[in-house]
């Protein structure tokens, strides 16, 4: 699709192949819910079910509190923990680690899925507070490409 004059194509290839741009579109924007509520007939039960499972979660900031055959986290927002598979992101959690994802059910358990980005210890209240307030894509993509200053 072509670009209005002054808009750059190298700019608008790299925000539509950001995970996290695609992910806050979806979730934020609500992009799974108008998909599951135009088309979610059209998909095998299964996927449908899967969907409907997935698109009122939330995301979250979760703390790694242990690896070993699962990965536990504590959810912050909701102050729960939660056992996760180790899924692709196993081998590079490390306890202590803060991150900002979604948990889903994924076959028998839960994985985080869909952008997962490590968030740094003094920025974590923070983040709760704008995910709290029910973000657009927008301002949660600001969030992570702000300059920041430690």
């Amino acid at each position: 699709r072509a670009l209005p004059a002054g808009h750059d194509e190298e700019l608008a290839e790299k925000l539509r192949s950001d995970p996290l741009v695609m992910d806050s579109v979806l979730v934020e924007g609500g992009g799974f819910a108008e998909f599951l509520e135009q088309r979610g007939v059209l998909l095998p039960d299964d996927e449908r079910e899967l969907l409907e499972a997935w698109v009122d979660e939330e995301r979250s900031v979760y703390a790694v509190d242990s690896i070993d055959d699962h990965v536990t986290v504590h959810d912050l927002r909701r102050k729960v923990a939660l056992e996760l598979g180790r899924g692709a992101l196993g081998a590079q959690l490390r306890v202590g680690q803060f991150l900002c994802g979604r948990a889903l059910p994924v076959g028998d358990g839960l994985e985080l899925v869909g952008a997962v980005i490590e968030v740094q210890p003094h920025h974590v209240d923070e983040l709760i507070e704008l995910l709290d307030s029910e973000p657009s894509p927008v301002e949660l993509v600001a969030f992570f490409t702000r300059p920041t200053h430690v």
